[in-house]
């Protein structure tokens, strides 16, 4: 469950009814406080809820639930050091539990999570391994089953479905539930670059597996073992056809699943046979809910198809759905005309799917804002893709219109700021300086009592920049400094947009070369006051660490680069190690600042290494393996070791080879201007260096550093 979603979810609860408990009142009091601008109060009311829970018994059903309560409100504001704290302290409660309670297996789980944003793999792991420990400690028949609620307050029975769904992998049931706990083990391990001890887990995940086909079917797909998960498939598909009580959706769904491997696989006349076998078994059913579902499984044959070149066969399919759907709801035939619109488009009939979509529109006037907005933003697509973009502006106005009337209408007890804001911004933009100033600076004065004030968040130093770059940085600088004011009024409750608005005014900084010294003490501000909020040991040093390289590259100050490169790699070795995938891609940094720096032979080695983890963190059939391989070539080649730029360069093309689907020229062009350099051709353009995911260097300094979940 992401920061926040938890606290938003209870404050939708707790504003139904005022709750009698003490503790439910106190975070209904902080959530109210907040939405009226109130920080002080909601953050006083937060630390009452937080005194509260030492009165809450920890063998309580709902002990676990209000912990997590109190933590993710202090997460969700940016208080990360705060939220961990709570959890710890409900960790040293749980001492007299036994070691398998559910609620203590929860917690650990949550400070793995909690640390893990925070980038502290090693500490994140420390307290997933605890808690798989835990489980494992669990007596046969022991926790079971879900904790009983009686007794739980109004508010957490309102929320009692999402937690239980996010919590069935600690509570120590069996089958995918429980696997859950091996599967974050295991992918926190394969980030840390410890394969072996990611293959135990995934093992010990798939022993408890046995009995649901489904998901070890699953598991095997997402490490890439498509022929494994489509057997288990095809297993379960089989169960469900010899089961005279199976659904609809039972019987087609291993099947679908099948084509979608085959889909991404590229294996597009399998995928199409699979889709059929779907289809087939769906006939045998009448109900609404196999119509509905044959529906949806025509238009994905029908899309593989047209990518596969039959565009005859999909044009029969989409012209049977037509047909088939005039009685339909009319969700269900907007999805199919879109998508048939989009057809027509790609096959340069877009003026006929342009025709067909405003022909809906105009017969259709029951139709909700959101089902008209959604079609007349694809008109805007089609019309642009056709060259009609003053059609395409006027289907967006529309759009537009149609989701403002169907959002649900606003509080008017209080100003607005976001109109000023706007007005500022546009006003920035035709060079009317003093104006955008003006308009900027009042709109952050005022935003203390307005309802949208975290607008002044993103837009304020947004306006502050533009002003920067039209040579008005001191009416920038103001801009900030008058931000800084408004932020810090709340910073007791809501931390982190203070914290966003010091890194980037670091970098506002960094843009002006005559305020250089100006941004290295504010990179410092911003790492004091990130690190007030998250606590020493996160990613919070890394972050600034990496702006004082960018810095150091900016004054071309090459022993500095260096330096403080060096030090950004220790520090990510710290918090998580020297073989994770986090380490790899501040490697990629370091590389980059080596080779700014003047010196390219300090970046050979760590371009091996990288190469080394690539493989201990990535699957097999991972073609980014490939990636790190070819710009270790290039580097290489650069160097003039073209017998290592060869080697790493075929590596890279057999890496490709070996995907699925196969990509043998992904490689080609880079594998060529080796072989030119070798020769001492002249080259069309200097080495490219590709980044982690294919993104340049520039690139991943603008991304976030954390890996997809």
């Amino acid at each position: 469950m992401r920061p926040g979603f938890l606290i938003l979810l209870c404050a939708v609860a707790f504003g139904q009814v005022e709750p009698p408990d003490p503790f439910d009142r106190a975070m209904q009091l902080s959530e109210q406080a907040r939405s009226r601008g109130n920080s002080a109060e909601a953050a006083a009311q937060r630390e009452e809820a937080r005194k509260l829970l030492a009165q809450v018994p920890s063998d309580s059903s709902q002990w676990a639930f209000r912990v997590q309560m109190v933590a993710q409100s202090y997460q969700s504001s940016g208080w990360h050091a705060q939220a961990r704290a709570v959890v710890q302290e409900a960790l040293d409660r749980a001492g007299a539990l036994p070691r398998w309670n559910p609620g203590r297996i929860q917690l650990l789980n949550s400070m793995a999570e909690f640390w893990w944003q925070d980038g502290n793999l090693l500490k994140a792991v420390s307290y997933r391994e605890q808690a798989v420990a835990a489980f494992e400690a669990t007596p046969p028949g022991a926790a079971a089953s879900t904790p009983a609620t009686g007794g739980i307050s109004t508010a957490v029975l309102l929320v009692q479905p999402i937690l239980t769904a996010a919590g069935r992998a600690f509570r120590g049931e069996v089958g995918r539930n429980s696997a859950y706990l091996y599967e974050q083990l295991a992918n926190l391990y394969r980030e840390l670059g410890r394969p072996e001890a990611a293959a135990r887990a995934i093992d010990t995940m798939r022993s408890r597996l046995q009995n649901d086909p489904a998901a070890l079917a699953e598991s095997y797909a997402r490490d890439g073992n498509i022929d494994q998960a489509v057997a288990l498939y095809q297993k379960q598909a089989a169960q469900a056809a010899a089961d005279p009580n199976t659904r609809p959706w039972n019987a087609a769904a291993p099947l679908e699943a099948i084509a979608s491997l085959y889909v991404r696989e590229d294996r597009l006349p399998e995928a199409i046979a699979a889709y059929q076998q779907a289809l087939a078994r769906l006939e045998a059913f009448g109900d609404p809910q196999a119509t509905s579902q044959a529906t949806n499984i025509h238009l994905r044959m029908a899309s593989v198809l047209q990518r596969s070149g039959q565009n005859q066969p999909a044009e029969q399919i989409y012209q049977k759905l037509l047909s088939g759907t005039r009685s339909a709801p009319p969700e269900q035939q907007v999805r199919v005309l879109e998508q048939y619109a989009g057809y027509l488009s790609q096959n340069g009939r877009g003026s006929q799917g342009i025709q067909a979509l405003k022909d809906f529109l105009s017969s259709h006037a029951d139709l909700t804002p959101w089902q008209q907005a959604n079609i007349l933003m694809n008109l805007s697509q089609l019309a642009r893709q056709a060259g009609q973009n003053d059609a395409a502006d006027q289907y967006q106005r529309q759009a537009e219109e149609k989701q403002r009337a169907g959002q649900p209408p606003q509080p008017v007890n209080g100003p607005r700021i976001g109109p000023d804001l706007s007005k500022a911004q546009q006003a920035a933009f035709e060079g009317n300086l003093d104006e955008a100033f003006s308009q900027g600076l009042a709109a952050i004065k005022a935003s203390d009592t307005a309802l949208d004030s975290v607008e002044i968040s993103f837009r304020a130093p947004s306006l502050a920049n533009q002003l920067a770059s039209r040579k008005a940085a001191d009416k920038g600088e103001q801009i900030y400094q008058a931000l800084f004011l408004a932020l810090q009024s709340r910073a007791a409750d809501t931390v982190e947009p203070l914290n966003q608005a010091l890194q980037q005014y670091a970098r506002f900084l960094m843009g002006q070369k005559d305020r250089w010294g100006d941004a290295a003490l504010a990179i410092d501000r911003y790492e004091a006051s990130a690190t007030a909020a998250s606590g020493a040991e996160t990613n919070v040093s890394v972050q600034a660490q990496r702006l004082r390289v960018e810095l150091a590259q900016m004054k071309q100050d090459h022993a500095e680069t260096i330096e403080k490169a060096d030090e950004l790699l220790a520090l990510e070795k710290s918090l998580s190690g020297p073989a994770s995938s986090r380490y790899m891609r501040v490697a990629q940094t370091v590389v980059g600042a080596y080779e700014t720096a003047g010196k390219p032979g300090l970046a050979l080695p760590l371009h091996r290494e990288i190469v080394s983890i690539a493989d201990r963190t990535m699957a097999a059939g991972d073609v980014q393996r490939g990636f790190v391989r070819m710009n270790a070539a290039m580097a290489f080649a650069t160097a003039g070791q073209f017998d290592e730029a060869e080697r790493l360069a075929g590596e890279a093309t057999a890496v490709a080879q070996a995907a699925r689907p196969p990509q043998p020229d992904l490689f080609r062009g880079q594998a060529e201007q080796i072989a030119r350099m070798k020769s001492g051709l002249p080259t069309s353009s200097p080495p490219a260096r590709l980044g982690i995911r294919g993104f340049t260097p520039s690139e991943i300094r603008t991304r976030s550093v954390a890996p997809p979940r």
